[in-house]
Formats: C-alpha cells, structure tokens, sequence
C-alpha cells in the first residue's frame, strides 16, 4: 500500500476494507466514473484518422465532457448531483439549491437496509467456521456447459466483512484466496 493512503489512513481515521476482486465493493464511486468515461469514449469517433495535434483536443474535449457529466448527473440515492451538493446551485441553470443533509443521509440508510434485506432474502443463512470445506460458483451464464461449482476449498480465515480465505484443495498448490460469502455453498460429501 502506498504511502499516502497509509497516511490518509491514520489522519483521518478510516478503517480497512478487505475486498475480493470479484466483488468490490468498496469502489462503487470509480467504478461509476469508470462506466461514464467509457461510454462517452465509446460514442467519439477515435477510429477516424485525425493529425497526431488533433488527438490532444480530441482526448482534452472527452474529458471535459466526462467531468461535466459526472458533476451534472443527478445520484438517484442523494435526489441531487454533485455540482448542487457542493456548490450549492445547478449546473446549467442559475438556480440556487439547499441540499437538506438530514434527509440525505436519512433516504440513504433506508435504501441500504432495504437493498441489504432484500439480498439476505435470497441466502440460507449459514454461518461458516475455520476448517469448513466449501465449493465456489462460477459464472453460470458462461458458454460452455460444465459444472457451476468449484472445489472444495478448504476455510483458512474467515472476516466480519462477509468475506473468507480459502486454501485451494492439495495437489493445486497452496494459494490462498479472499471470496465473498454469497458466492460459496458448503461441501458436503455427496456433492
């Protein structure tokens, strides 16, 4: 980990997110940005052969364009964009606008309990152990036909955060990986 984010780290008090590759949660901000950044570098015309000068104002027009709509565009969770929430006025029309933060972070955790119930309704609750052996799921959307499960692993930690670490079965290595807990299904012998 770099040094700045240490430091960011321990001045402001933050605490350390585990996460898996295959489920991060905890970059929904860029991932976002990322989505608007490529849909909007996916609609230019950048196969077009343009002069090696133009590529500057081509690249410094899309970026603009993707700061203005990431500003712009309204948070369907926070019902304002980023420009009225800092700013305090919209961003096209000379409109003032009061942001009202106890509302905000009010509608914000009744969305998350909501999205959180509605995921824990589709799980059987099982609470996993150091030791257990579990089967993993694979993408079942994938095009060749096999099996949806891998396994089993074997549990070498398991976290708060809805997250375990798994040992790959012998004879595969010993590699150790973090999953998420909705993408396991304990082993049981018959499977």
């Amino acid at each position: 980990m770099c040094e700045c984010l240490l430091m960011v780290r321990e001045e402001y008090g933050l605490p350390r997110k585990l996460i898996t590759a295959r489920n991060p949660q905890a970059n929904a901000i860029f991932e976002r940005c990322h989505l608007t950044l490529h849909n909007l570098v996916r609609t230019y015309q950048l196969h077009t052969k343009v002069k090696d000068e133009a590529y500057y104002d081509i690249v410094t027009g899309i970026l603009n364009s993707v700061r203005r709509a990431i500003n712009s565009t309204v948070h369907t969770t926070l019902q304002a964009s980023p420009m009225q929430l800092v700013f305090g006025r919209d961003a096209f029309l000379p409109v003032s606008f009061q942001a009202n933060w106890n509302y905000i972070a009010d509608r914000k955790q009744r969305l998350i309990v909501q999205n959180n119930t509605r995921e824990n309704n589709k799980r059987k609750l099982h609470v996993y152990h150091i030791g257990d052996q579990v089967l993993i799921l694979v993408d079942p959307n994938r095009k060749h036909g096999g099996d949806i499960r891998t396994g089993p692993y074997t549990i070498t930690n398991v976290y708060e955060n809805g997250t375990v670490k798994l040992r790959k079965p012998k004879g595969e290595g010993f590699v150790l990986k973090t999953w998420n807990i909705r993408n396991l299904r304990p082993y049981h012998k018959s499977d």
